[in-house]
């Protein structure tokens, strides 16, 4: 989902940038005309809705960010030291359970969950360099961000 919203993040950015590089090379007189005036209306249109969805894909990015936190410390790392007893349960002769493959598998799928998210939010930057704007949301949340993510994988791979 946010890959997609990336992806969108960029096409609409390219539009843009190609509007608006298309005005910049107009004679002096062209820019006087209707047709002017409504290409600069739609380059403000255009900035707008890039703006909210910039905002909109932090904000899908911060709430990912938030249930991955409570996932991995509320069910996952109880069902990790639940794990470590029945293992030493089982070292004394107690019954073996195997799931280990199913912690296993919440755990690569978490790992994979994090990097992509960081992917994303270095894609953002990058968007970010090539344009950015009074109030862009990018710069002021994704330093933010990028630490929490950083800070649960080596949580993750901590455990």
């Amino acid at each position: 989902m946010t890959e997609q919203d990336t992806k969108y993040l960029e096409d609409l950015q390219d539009e843009f940038d190609y509007r608006y590089k298309t005005i910049q090379t107009m004679d002096q007189s062209d820019k006087n005309s209707a047709m002017m005036n409504q290409e600069v209306l739609t380059l403000q249109e255009m900035l707008n809705s890039l703006d909210f969805k910039r905002k909109e894909a932090l904000s899908k990015m911060t709430q990912i960010i938030h249930e991955t936190d409570l996932l991995m410390n509320n069910m996952l790392i109880e069902e990790l030291q639940d794990w470590k007893r029945r293992q030493q349960i089982a070292c004394i002769g107690g019954p073996l359970h195997n799931v280990l493959n199913q912690l296993q598998n919440c755990f690569t799928l978490l790992a994979e969950s994090l990097f992509q998210l960081r992917r994303q939010l270095e894609k953002l930057e990058e968007q970010s360099t090539k344009m950015t704007y009074e109030g862009d949301p990018i710069p002021m949340q994704r330093t933010h961000m990028l630490e929490r993510v950083t800070f649960l994988i080596y949580n993750l791979f901590k455990k």
